[in-house]
């Protein structure tokens, strides 16, 4: 396998605010994200490398025969191994960058090791985002009655004396999000359930797949109906009963009765489901729109998330991850068992992205978020025009890519708002160096390789598409 990063760039002068090396390196995983999906778009967007994933779910691809894992050593080396202090734009942090972006003169020898695209004018980028950007109204609307139904129906489990009982809003309540760019009415949720004394067996050296069982008797004596010969507990099975109920309650006259009271001329049906997708599709029509929202069944573990040692996020967030507990998500690509989950954090992580509290507040914008949308849009462009080629890579590909760049570049001087031109240089840089060395490891879970020796092909050619994006300036 090899090394988690290719060879440095050149070297570099004078570092500013964030020098090369002020950021600490450490690998991760995005997930599932994470995030590809499996039910048809990308969340963690885009289908999931090995096949359908949920989209800020992301189901991983199996679990992998050749290729091994993406560090080596103790876990606190690998870890380091996924964020290398080695790759790095090859310009630096300081002034050079900013006056490159206005078209100004650079110092000595700056000029060769900085490529003409991060030259490009933030501003043209900036403007850009209204076309690429669905219509942030409309999607709120759509959101809003995604929620509505949602959250009618979690209301409906909790009401009853069946099993699910224990199926839970988020901590934050309910929040779907959309899926994709370029689908911008398709949304995602996660339905939370607390399962006590789970024993968590890993399938492999991955860190991502796990057999689950019980330590004794199941405080909810129904889950023993899911669990199999060799005592463990079935996704598959738990999957297809949830659904049979979620088709029943959709179809009850209180629950229309509800929905109609809430939003006129709704029509809520249960879509179905695509084999290996552990989403459950509602689909909701109203006179003025359709919209579909995939329900994944999460199982949230009593242990803890672990985050890997980095600089970037404020010690607040950090406290907060490590507090948030493990989620398990089914996964049925080639099998009937579970993998992590890390979209709770991942939104999270999206929402309080700065090294400061003060990040994206009253007049402190960074441009983090910009930067990721003109990634995740690039891709969705690309798979619809070349959808063989890049079958693959998912939203899960960009957004690791998107967690290591803020990671290896955790001040936010490094991100300010008028250096969007050199900050998605950066991210497509990053991402372009992983593909290279195939080997992107996973941002939570560094032995984890996001990158299989079998996409080699695909990825040397989504390679090629990004230094041609690079090189007409965007």
């Amino acid at each position: 396998m090899p090394p988690a990063v290719v060879a440095p760039s050149p070297p570099r002068g004078g570092e500013g605010a964030e020098g090369v090396n002020g950021a600490s390196g450490r690998g991760e995983r995005g997930g599932p994200t994470a995030p590809g999906r499996s039910a048809g778009g990308g969340g963690a967007g885009g289908s999931s490398p090995g096949g359908s994933s949920p989209g800020g779910t992301a189901t991983f691809q199996e679990p992998r025969r050749n290729g091994g894992p993406a560090g080596r050593g103790s876990p606190s080396r690998r870890a380091s191994a996924g964020r290398d202090s080695s790759w790095v734009p090859a310009a630096n942090e300081g002034e050079a960058p900013l006056a490159a972006e206005r078209g100004a003169a650079l110092p000595d020898g700056t000029a060769a090791a900085f490529p003409v695209a991060a030259r490009r004018s933030p501003e043209t980028l900036r403007e850009a985002l209204p076309e690429i950007s669905p219509d942030r109204r409309e999607v709120s609307e759509a959101s809003g009655l995604a929620e509505e139904v949602v959250t009618i129906l979690v209301e409906a489990f909790r009401n009853q004396k069946e099993r699910f009982t224990s199926i839970e809003l988020p901590e934050a309540g309910i929040s779907c999000q959309s899926l994709q760019i370029s689908e911008p009415k398709k949304f995602e949720v996660l339905l939370e359930m607390p399962v006590e004394d789970l024993v968590l067996s890993p399938r492999d050296d991955s860190g991502v797949f796990f057999d689950l069982k019980f330590r004794g008797v199941p405080k909810e004596d129904y889950l023993l109906e899911f669990v199999d010969e060799e005592g463990k507990l079935s996704s598959r099975k738990m999957l297809n009963t949830l659904k049979g109920i979620i088709k029943g309650k959709v179809k009850t006259k209180r629950f229309c009765e509800q929905t109609r009271e809430k939003i006129p001329g709704v029509e809520v049906t249960v879509q179905r489901r695509e084999p290996r997708s552990p989403a459950i599709t509602l689909l909701i029509r109203t006179p003025q729109v359709e919209i579909s929202v995939d329900i994944i069944l999460t199982l949230q573990a009593e242990e803890k998330v672990s985050l890997p040692e980095e600089n970037w996020l404020h010690s607040n967030v950090k406290k907060s991850i490590r507090e948030k507990p493990l989620h398990l998500v089914p996964m049925l690509n080639t099998g009937d068992y579970w993998q992590l989950s890390f979209s709770h954090i991942e939104k999270l992580m999206m929402e309080k992205h700065g090294k400061k509290r003060s990040c994206c507040g009253p007049g402190v914008k960074c441009c983090r978020q910009e930067c990721l949308e003109h990634l995740k849009y690039f891709l969705e462009k690309l798979k619809l025009e070349f959808p063989a080629e890049l079958k693959e890579f998912s939203w899960l590909h960009v957004q690791t890519a998107f967690f290591h760049s803020c990671a290896k570049f955790p001040n936010d001087s490094a991100w300010r708002n008028d250096r969007l031109g050199l900050g998605y240089r950066r991210v497509l840089e990053g991402l372009q160096q992983f593909l290279r060395a195939s080997s992107l490891p996973h941002f939570f879970v560094p032995t984890y390789n996001l990158l299989s020796q079998e996409q080699q092909q695909s990825s040397a050619f989504l390679d090629g598409k990004i230094q041609a994006e690079l090189e007409k300036r965007f």
